[in-house]
């Protein structure tokens, strides 16, 4: 949820993200694991978030959790978030 905030993304947008994206075979741990783990690439029309940015998620048993967020940006968010270490969220655990 921090990078979801720091990124200033919607979380009502989040199915729209996910109905969009790709999974990343290369990126995801899925035959052979037992929690497995999927990056679904993404991109956003609406916003600044465009392609290489990813979703991941992890499956363990019957539960699925958004684990983490990457994203990539075309332009800052806004003139005080031009801050490198802000757009990488680094206060985000």
């Amino acid at each position: 949820m921090c990078k979801i905030e720091c990124f200033n993304l919607d979380t009502a947008f989040l199915d729209e993200y996910i109905m969009s994206s790709n999974v990343n075979f290369k990126k995801s741990k899925i035959r052979g694991h037992n929690d497995k783990q999927y990056f679904l690439s993404f991109s956003f029309p609406k916003s600044n978030v465009h392609e290489m940015s990813h979703l991941k998620f992890k499956k363990q048993n019957d539960s699925i959790t958004l684990v983490d967020l990457f994203i990539n940006l075309s332009m800052p968010l806004s003139p005080s978030s031009s801050d490198l270490d802000h757009l990488h969220c680094e206060h985000c655990h």
